[in-house]
């Protein structure tokens, strides 16, 4: 059973929740990559697409901060959510070792997460690397709304194509690249979403991208939506403290509609961002 601890309110009003949940899944689907899954049926049912758990990766006072972790997918049925992740340091480490019937500490749902304008018709979205984190569980609920979606998924290479079956059974309509050119598009995930582009004659009223991977493919993703006139929202990343709008430690440079520029933090007014909001390389 999920033992729950403190309750506090995101900006939107909804609950945020910390609490003790227990591992029932853990799978390395990739060399150091890890879907673990636990049951917490409070934060899966308040859980949007885009939004993120703050984690408690070891069972001691170290590491002592937490680390943010995107949620990949819910259940809302069975109450358990998803959490995908690569090991990169110490706290990713001690993560990927914790067994099943462990608790892991969470925090959640917290941040801004993606909002899909009513009129959408169709979602692009594309993802570069670990930025299928948060974009499986958007696809997930875009199809259950019925919103047609074209995904593109970039990875270095094949054994790094995160979730491909998974992301299948979603959508016939997956597409995939890797640098090394060991599997679909030889190049750039953002040279397939070009040629995608240049190719169909989207609705830019009805059409919406969506993308999350590294920052310099994120930069591209946005001046690419300008070129065509696509409107669009991105996942940032950002290492954070407190998780919780308090500590000023994740912030991203960003523009008003007015054009001024001014920080944001992405744990309370992201990770996702309007794809004109972020400012990139100034």
């Amino acid at each position: 059973m999920s033992r729950e601890g403190f309750r506090l309110k995101n900006n939107e009003g909804s609950p945020v929740i910390q609490q003790k949940a227990p591992v029932i899944t853990k799978e390395e689907i990739a060399a150091g990559v890890f879907l673990v899954g636990v049951k917490s049926p409070q934060i899966t049912m308040h859980a949007q697409p885009g939004q993120f758990l703050h984690v408690r990766v070891g069972q001691g006072p170290e590491p002592l901060l937490r680390r943010p972790l995107s949620i990949f997918q819910v259940d809302r049925k069975r109450g358990v959510l998803s959490l995908l992740f690569r090991v990169a340091g110490k706290g990713t480490n001690l993560l990927s070792r914790r067994r099943l019937g462990e608790d892991l500490d969470l925090v959640g749902p917290l941040g801004q997460g993606f909002d899909v304008p009513s009129g959408t018709r169709t979602a692009l979205i594309v993802a570069g690397g670990l930025g299928v984190a948060p974009l499986f569980f958007l696809a997930q609920d875009l199809v259950r709304r019925g919103i047609s979606i074209h995904f593109l998924m970039g990875a270095r290479c094949q054994d790094q194509l995160l979730c491909r079956d998974q992301l299948q059974a979603l959508s016939s309509h997956l597409q995939v690249s890797t640098d090394d050119g060991s599997d679909g598009f030889p190049g750039l995930v953002t040279q397939l979403l070009e040629e995608f582009l240049r190719r169909e004659n989207l609705d830019s009223g009805s059409t919406l991208i969506c993308s999350a991977g590294p920052e310099a493919m994120l930069a591209k993703v946005a001046s690419l939506a300008c070129q065509f006139g696509i409107p669009g929202q991105i996942s940032m990343e950002r290492n954070m403290a407190c998780g919780l709008g308090a500590c000023l430690g994740c912030v991203v440079l960003c523009r008003s509609r007015e054009r001024v520029q001014t920080y944001r933090r992405v744990c309370v007014d992201g990770p996702v961002f309007r794809l004109e909001e972020v400012v990139f390389g100034e």
